[in-house]
């Protein structure tokens, strides 16, 4: 390969320039070197030529005076052989979208042509940034065309806007911290290099307004030409998609709201600057369509954003499969509805699936990872959480509990510890509170409770709503809840303590759903109406059974510390007959029961059956004793002479795991640091 004849050794600069990137890489000291070790040495030893080189010839072809050089990366994915122009000059990006300019632009700098390293896709439109930050992506074009419609804004406070509405605006949490890594450092291999969230982040963001302007912008130019208009080119269209994103931002008082890709073409004006009108067939149908296929895509990048559970090179194979699908499929499709053409948009997974064999390898010596099975973390770097409560309170309203159809599931958080940042997962994927029936999407907040206390103590962890990211987290006493009971609770009395007796009077026939802290009734009678009452009283650390009578007065009658079935409550009066309460499950057993199977699983590992066997104090205790450790796991009842059906104590040989454990359905799981143990009983054989 013959050497470009523009570069010149030159005594005066100690520095030689390295040549092109094809000249770069063939050198013999370069040769054995990785991707991104040759990056980092061709960047520095051009750095450093156009920092010390000499005066003419060459300042025409390096474009303008000395002084420090300005070193950035063009970015959707890294865009190949693209033109990159400021008031410096024009220079062509490398194969890993890097450029240099001599001197730092004065100004805008402008990205038009090359190809998307990784998609393979030609990139078409412009992407805009500014010499304050270094890489010009589809977030800083979005900033320049928001400071274009808004003369009050700066470049800098026009990023600063978007990252405090990404939530909204995009589905997608930035904080305002991570400000560096979009904007000063190649996103993409950030993402791989060092397992970056906020880079995983910056790629869905990038990769969602590029979808958004490729469909729209399309859209347009095959509409206007169906109306047998040429207002527009590929290039100008999509341009005009990111002015319509910053006006319809632009036109929204105070909190900002997510981009609705609906009325977007009511933001479009033709070139002359006068708006834009359509009546063909981009009508209402169409561009509720189209709408349609881009929030999937929202939705799709918004998840894989917080999918924590799974490796980088997995999170960036699915965001740049998408990149690509929107603008090789979706883009085709688009371009169909906007004339008038049967359109079929296929399903999100299904152009990933069809787009993950064509991209470019992503990490150097390793194949793109697709299989989300075995593209997970191990689950030792995880910070296990368990089953949890989410709660939602909505201003002047009670909070009220998320609803689901699903169980959530086992949630953790990757690392060793909570952080701010972080997201809930589970063994599927990120924690979804928006699939919750009751979800509110106004409220600022959510905050999820652990079940499970350990050591008497439980995390309460405060979400970002919509971002659903972690905002803080506390160790909190652990909540009391009235135990569930499908058939509510059937009261009963004694006067010696011995004999019971199932009382006429029964007010809490009701169902009593998990995480309820009160119960009452209202009961008509000879003698009047009275409400009962049972509730936890946390300032006195008890349940309390009290009787209010048709009079309004309230009177305390009995209470208990721990609320088991058939635990003797004790009176506040001496006069009254002792009383307990069934907790009426029909469809559960009374545990420990002694027919059945209870399985074992730790970590969500495999069913290990535990040994079932009467004590003599009363009631009966699981063990299980792993082939490898001398040490049994046991559960036993707290206190089995006097409440042998729990609460139970979770022993992992020396070690007290849990004396409050508790079976919900069946199901008892205790969470004590990044151990979760669940027994599950089974019903007997018919």
């Amino acid at each position: 390969m013959s050497k470009d004849p523009r570069i010149k050794l030159d005594w005066r600069n100690p520095f030689p320039h390295p040549g092109t990137w094809q000249q770069f890489c063939i050198r013999e000291d370069n040769e054995k070197l990785n991707l991104n070790e040759r990056k980092q040495k061709f960047l520095k030893e051009e750095s450093l030529y156009y920092k010390f080189r000499g005066p003419d010839p060459y300042s025409n072809w390096l474009g303008g005076a000395g002084g420090n050089s300005f070193a950035g990366n063009a970015s959707d994915g890294p865009l190949s052989g693209a033109t990159v122009t400021s008031n410096i000059g024009a220079v062509v990006t490398d194969t890993l979208g890097n450029f240099i300019f001599p001197d730092t632009p004065a100004g805008d700098i402008t990205v038009t042509g090359g190809t998307d390293a990784i998609t393979g896709v030609a990139f078409t439109g412009e992407l805009r940034g500014f010499p304050q930050y270094k890489t010009i992506s589809p977030m800083t074009t979005l900033a320049y065309h928001l400071k274009e419609e808004d003369a009050s804004l700066t470049a800098d406070t026009a990023v600063d806007l978007l990252f405090a509405s990404s939530s909204t605006l995009f589905g997608i949490e930035l904080d305002v911290a991570d400000k560096d890594v979009m904007l000063n450092k190649d996103y993409v291999a950030e993402s791989i290099s060092v397992d970056s969230t906020a880079a995983i982040a910056a790629q869905s963001i990038a990769t969602y307004l590029e979808s958004v302007t490729e469909m729209v912008g399309s859209a347009v130019k095959s509409a206007d030409e169906s109306d047998r208009g040429s207002n527009f080119t590929t290039n100008s269209a999509k341009v005009e998609g990111y002015r319509s994103i910053a006006r319809q931002i632009q036109r929204t008082s105070g909190a900002k709201t997510e981009i609705n890709t609906e009325t977007l073409f009511d933001e479009v004006k033709l070139p002359d600057g006068n708006a834009w009108t359509t009546t063909g067939s981009l009508d209402t149908s169409a561009r509720q369509t189209i709408k349609s296929s881009l929030d999937n895509v929202r939705t799709q990048l918004g998840e894989l954003s917080r999918a924590e559970l799974y490796n980088a090179n997995y999170l960036t194979t699915q965001i740049q499969a998408i990149n690509r699908g929107v603008k090789e499929d979706y883009k085709v499709q688009t371009e169909r509805l906007a004339k008038g053409d049967p359109a079929n948009f296929k399903s999100v997974n299904e152009v990933v699936a069809e787009s993950t064999g064509s991209l470019a390898q992503i990490e150097d010596g390793k194949a793109n990872e697709t299989d989300a099975d075995t593209s997970k973390k191990p689950s030792r770097e995880f910070f296990q959480l368990g089953g949890m409560t989410y709660t939602m309170q909505e201003k002047g309203e009670e909070a009220v509990t998320l609803s689901f159809k699903r169980d959530p599931g086992q949630m953790f958080v990757v690392g060793t510890e909570i952080r701010k940042g972080q997201f809930l997962n589970n063994e599927s994927g990120p924690f979804r509170p928006n699939e919750a029936t009751n979800y509110v999407k106004g409220v600022p907040t959510i905050i999820a409770t652990q079940v499970t206390a350990s050591a008497g103590k439980v995390y309460e962890i405060t979400l970002a709503n919509p971002g659903f990211q972690v905002l803080q987290s506390q160790l909190k006493d652990e909540p009391k809840y009235l135990p569930t009971a499908s058939a509510g609770y059937t009261y009963q009395d004694s006067f010696d303590g011995v004999k019971w007796l199932t009382s006429p009077v029964q007010p809490f026939t009701a169902s009593i759903a998990a995480n309820q802290t009160s119960t009452s009734a209202t009961l008509d009678s000879k003698f009047g109406t009275n409400t009962y009452e049972i509730e936890y009283n946390s300032s006195t650390s008890r349940y309390e059974y009290s009787v209010t009578s048709g009079l309004g007065s309230k009177t305390l009658t009995a209470h208990i510390a721990d609320f088991t079935n058939e635990a003797q409550w004790t009176n506040i009066s001496s006069k009254d007959p002792a009383r307990r309460f069934q907790i009426s499950n029909p469809k559960a057993s009374i545990h420990i029961a002694s027919t059945g199977t209870y399985t074992l699983t730790i970590n969500g590992g495999p069913k290990l059956t535990m040994t079932n066997t009467a004590l003599k104090s009363g009631g009966r205790q699981l063990s299980y004793q792993p082939l490898a450790s001398k040490d049994n796991i046991i559960l036993a009842p707290t206190d089995a002479e006097t409440a042998p059906n729990g609460p139970f104590r979770l022993t992992n040989g020396l070690n007290i795991v849990s004396t409050t454990a508790q079976f919900v359905d069946n199901v008892l799981t205790v969470v004590s640091g990044k151990t979760t143990y669940t027994i599950t009983y089974g019903d007997p054989d018919p």
